[in-house]
């Protein structure tokens, strides 16, 4: 009976010291990734952390382990299905892990951007949304729902997830795209006169936006969808060399300068015409009279 208390005491002593060996080497081989990370050794750096994760135990080091291995595979060794793989395998063993939420973040990401499933994308985001209200980056949130809203064409949703940004989200660093979209969106979705204005408003507001260019041309768009022609050409001709397709700009000013020529060539030659018929027809109506007067005199005498 002794002899079995005391293997069950050494094996319970063995296994408290091989766990603790475990998560020692666990430590060290994080310290090592980070460094390598650091360094920007990525693809040695994530042969370190699989090894940390390796321990399947609830330390921060792997729960770290994890995140870092799918912000790797995702933006440096471009391998989007393993870096979802880490990323979920995070949100389903470490549920309480406070990495959890910018996790779904990253996943959302590359499904948005790398793996083009915006319908997945969005489930992430409006689940951060949802539970996680107060969190330090809900303005990135819920511009990448606007995003993954227009990627998946529901217009009016993303116009709706972005209506107030700029009172809830005053000092993001995407307001300035945000503000852009929603012009963009007033566009796509036929509100000319609506866009026309957006766009001149986010010009006034934002004079110096990378988004210029694009604004001024998307303008253009709006006033040609709106039949005011002059404005459209004027606003073409004010876009400036930083436009990405200056050959595509080029000939949407031919083709509107000859549509503006065509138009005015038809005023002058209908003009001439319809004021020459104008005359004509009163001077044939008392020619008319003349005669009809001329024959009753005749019937008389």
């Amino acid at each position: 009976m002794m002899n079995r208390k005391i293997i069950l005491i050494f094996f319970i002593i063995l296994t408290f010291c091989l766990s603790g060996c475990a998560e020692r080497k666990a430590k060290e081989n994080y310290k090592v990734a980070e460094e390598l990370m650091k360094s920007g050794n990525y693809k040695e750096a994530a042969g370190k952390y699989a090894e940390v994760i390796k321990l399947e135990k609830s330390i921060p080091e792997v729960e770290d382990a994890y995140f870092k291995l799918g912000v790797i595979y995702a933006k440096y060794l471009e391998d989007p299905n393993s870096s979802v793989h880490y990323l979920e395998e995070l949100i389903k063993k470490y549920p309480g892990s406070t990495r959890i939420a910018e996790a779904r973040k990253e996943v959302g990401v590359t499904y948005l951007y790398k793996l083009n499933k915006p319908d997945r994308a969005l489930e992430q985001f409006e689940f951060i949304e949802k539970n996680n209200p107060k969190i330090g980056f809900l303005d990135e949130v819920v511009f990448l729902k606007g995003k993954a809203l227009i990627a998946l064409n529901n217009l009016q949703m993303a116009e709706k997830a972005f209506e107030n940004y700029s009172i809830i989200f005053p000092s993001s660093k995407y307001l300035e795209e945000v503000e852009y979209q929603k012009c963009l969106l007033k566009l796509n979705m036929g509100k000319g006169k609506d866009a026309v204005a957006a766009y001149q408003n986010f010009l006034s507001r934002y004079p110096n936006s990378s988004y210029k260019e694009l604004a001024k041309y998307d303008l253009g768009v709006a006033y040609e969808n709106t039949g005011d022609l002059n404005s459209a050409l004027e606003t073409y001709k004010n876009v400036g060399k930083d436009y990405p397709n200056q050959d595509a700009l080029k000939v949407k000013i031919e083709k509107l300068e000859e549509r503006l020529k065509k138009k005015s060539k038809k005023a002058i030659t209908r003009t001439p015409k319809a004021i020459k018929e104008s005359r004509k027809k009163p001077q044939n109506i008392k020619a008319k009279k003349t005669t009809k007067k001329a024959k009753t005199s005749k019937n008389k005498n």
